[in-house]
């Protein structure tokens, strides 16, 4: 069994509570994490924000099918700079070094997440994916 630390990536997506979701959406899509982890001015993880979370809230801000086109109007553009990090962030799900790929798995399909942060002390170290944990396992069957 694999420990986290060693199939974990040491990027991640870091936003603060205070950050408006514009610059939350802005940052998600300039980097390889989908997931943004919420950090206090201590650098301690306090939220999370996936994607579905900010699909989940500007589809109830009335920008879903049958109502307004996605993505257009000046409404959502209000709507992306009047709300920020803390309005729709959820409290941490993450795994810590030494857990077990197994573990990681079951997080990921229990929470229907693609990848999770991994914690230690309150700090973000990093994050695993389920590619991270699928390479793994390639690597150790080519070696069998």
């Amino acid at each position: 069994m694999k420990q986290v630390r060693k199939l974990m990536v040491p990027q991640f997506t870091v936003v603060s509570e205070k950050d408006p979701l514009y610059i939350v959406v802005e940052k998600v899509a300039s980097k390889e994490s989908i997931l943004a982890c919420v950090l206090d001015k201590n650098e301690k993880i306090i939220g999370i924000i996936t994607p579905r979370d900010l699909l989940r809230v500007i589809q109830a801000q009335g920008f879903g099918p049958g109502r307004h086109p996605y993505f257009a109007g000046q409404e959502l553009l209000h709507f992306l700079t009047s709300k920020y990090a803390q309005d729709i962030m959820v409290a941490p799900v993450y795994l810590r070094p030494d857990d077990g790929q197994e573990k990681a798995i079951e997080i990921m399909l229990a929470n229907k997440f693609y990848e999770v942060p991994v914690v230690e002390h309150g700090k973000v170290l990093g994050m695993i994916n389920y590619f991270n944990i699928i390479c793994s396992s390639l690597e150790f069957l080519k070696k069998e």
